[in-house]
């Protein structure tokens, strides 16, 4: 083959075709694997690999690379094994351990996985990539305040990190420290402006800070971002309800629908509005939409229930309740709706049944349970 022949393949192919060159042992095959796998071609590097160790068991370098090749094909109980051979031969190679982390951390053996990041971390502490995983293997144990510092040490290293910032703001948060978190939003925002998820996560960062004002800016940022986002004017509403401004709350979550009218859930929004402002017939009339939009939508149904209660058609409303819980059996707030309506008749007993139905479904359910001391039947009825 000549050099214009090998020109004509694209550079990638070049690299492959000439380490072919180089001949068939264990090292060419391994540099050869290695360059396949950064191609993506997944199968040719396992079959190289695989060759490297035939001809060299003994090789670290082989069992990690071959190692790497099987976690990109998704090979993940293989890629263990040949991380654990590679430490075997070599204790001193650091990259295996963070191949190990990744392989246990897809088996989600969590804990295994902290201490093979963190041997790794001891060779070589600058890896932004096996920090973050750390990071997030902290966060998903509820172990924040490591989250947190292997989150920082990213972005120290990595500032221009965009998902860097937002998981540090996402650990922040997680451990109560929200002006941290939207200090950490407001830097991603700053980084990738047109995201509209970072956006968005800062606005509901702004919102748990007690920032409502910035927040609402937030959401109207992205309204006008993404008009066809319905959800940045459903909380648009909800900040605008929560202060008390009834026009522009009801205006927002008319145009939330306006935007999205088959989404049922912003029927329920639009209708828990009216609801809390002493309008049940236009919250039954959003209700029902929702239940013709999603029929199996038992929230809509109960919704539906608690709106013809406050109109005074307890019949209607006890016929929605059933049918909300025949779609649910376990919609525990379904039954102390019903609850209510039974003591309201003056059926103390059967209002009881259904206090003890919803904590049948959740044990814990504190309104079921107050509800019951409030009808003096706390106590087990006799069997």
């Amino acid at each position: 083959m000549q050099q214009d022949d090998i020109q004509e393949y694209p550079v990638e192919e070049t690299a492959a075709l000439r380490l072919r060159s180089l001949g068939s042992g264990a090292e060419a095959r391994i540099l050869l694997g290695n360059v396949l796998l950064k191609q993506r071609r997944y199968d040719e590097a396992i079959a190289e690999l695989e060759r490297a160790v035939d001809l060299k068991p003994d090789s670290a370098m082989a069992h990690f690379s071959l190692g790497n090749a099987s976690l990109a094909r998704g090979l993940v109980e293989r890629a263990e094994r040949c991380y654990r051979r590679a430490l075997s031969l070599n204790p001193e190679l650091g990259g295996a351990y963070s191949g190990l982390g990744m392989a246990l951390v897809r088996r989600r053996r969590h804990e295994e996985a902290v201490s093979a990041f963190e041997e790794a971390l001891r060779f070589e502490p600058d890896l932004p990539l096996v920090r973050f995983t750390l990071g997030n293997v902290h966060l998903s144990r509820g172990d924040l305040d490591d989250a947190i510092r292997e989150f920082e040490r990213v972005v120290e290293s990595r500032p221009e990190l965009y998902v860097g910032w937002c998981r540090l703001a996402k650990a922040r948060q997680a451990a109560g420290r929200n002006d941290a978190a939207v200090e950490a939003y407001e830097e991603a925002v700053r980084l990738r402006p047109d995201a509209v998820l970072g956006r968005v996560l800062l606005a509901e960062a702004q919102v748990r800070a007690g920032r409502n004002d910035a927040a609402r800016e937030e959401f109207q940022r992205i309204a006008e971002q993404r008009p066809s986002l319905p959800w940045a004017a459903a909380r648009l509403g909800d900040l605008h309800a929560a202060e008390g401004h009834v026009a522009e709350a009801r205006a927002a979550y008319e145009e939330a629908v306006r935007i999205k009218p088959d989404r049922a859930v912003l029927h329920l929004v639009l209708g828990g509005f009216h609801l809390d402002q002493g309008r049940p017939d236009d919250a039954l009339s959003c209700f029902r939409e929702a239940a013709r939009l999603n029929s199996r939508l038992a929230e809509a149904r109960r919704r539906a229930g608690q709106a013809l209660a406050a109109a005074g058609r307890e019949a209607e409303a006890m016929a929605e309740l059933r049918i909300a819980l025949d779609i649910n059996p376990r919609l525990k707030s379904a039954y102390c709706d019903l609850a209510d309506l039974y003591e309201a008749r003056g059926e103390i007993e059967d209002a009881a049944i259904q206090c003890r139905l919803a904590l049948g479904v959740d044990p814990e359910f504190e309104p079921a349970r107050s509800r019951l001391a409030a009808l003096g039947m706390d106590e087990e009825p006799p069997v």
